[in-house]
């Protein structure tokens, strides 16, 4: 399995995240959430870098990381909602799209304790879905329904990523 990589792609709010660890946790593969990971390296929240420094630094910041990942084996990567529309991400491992209705989204995010900096209004969030959607499904290998519980899309995500490495 050298050379494996899962990138999860997919609005804010898809549970790329919460997913991206539960299954690189049931292949005992490793995981990166690529906004935690930038969050880190600079010591700010991606809310405040894009107030500091500005989208294309952070876009910046984004890129090192793809580089870096991409050197990486065996590994499950939750992508920020806007990565895959500036980076292309074909050609380094499975792209698994994990497409929620905006209704959903707009619940989760509602409920969600992580401010996003790109949430301003719905009328905001409702373009930058329908603007987003069709670059997720034209870049993915794979696309999921991500409407239902963590559980059952967790479920989907160990059938496919079974079938695709005959594990």
């Amino acid at each position: 399995m050298n050379g494996t990589k899962i990138w999860l792609v997919g609005f804010m709010g898809s549970g790329k995240s919460t997913l991206g660890a539960l299954l690189a946790e049931k292949l005992n593969w490793g995981f990166l959430d690529t906004d935690v990971a930038i969050s880190q390296e600079v010591g700010l929240d991606i809310g405040a870098i894009f107030l500091k420094h500005g989208q294309d630094y952070f876009r910046g910041l984004e890129g090192r990381l793809i580089q870096q990942i991409s050197q990486q084996t065996c590994l499950v990567v939750a992508t920020g909602g806007g990565m895959p529309i500036f980076h292309p991400l074909e050609g380094l491992g499975e792209i698994i799209y994990l497409h929620a209705d905006f209704e959903v989204i707009l619940a989760r995010l509602q409920q969600d304790s992580n401010p996003r900096p790109l949430f301003e209004n719905t009328t905001q969030l409702h373009t930058l879905y329908t603007q987003r959607h069709p670059f997720y499904a034209r870049m993915a290998t794979h696309t999921l329904n991500a409407n239902q519980c963590p559980s059952q899309v967790l479920n989907q995500l160990l059938e496919l990523v079974s079938n695709i490495y005959k594990i």
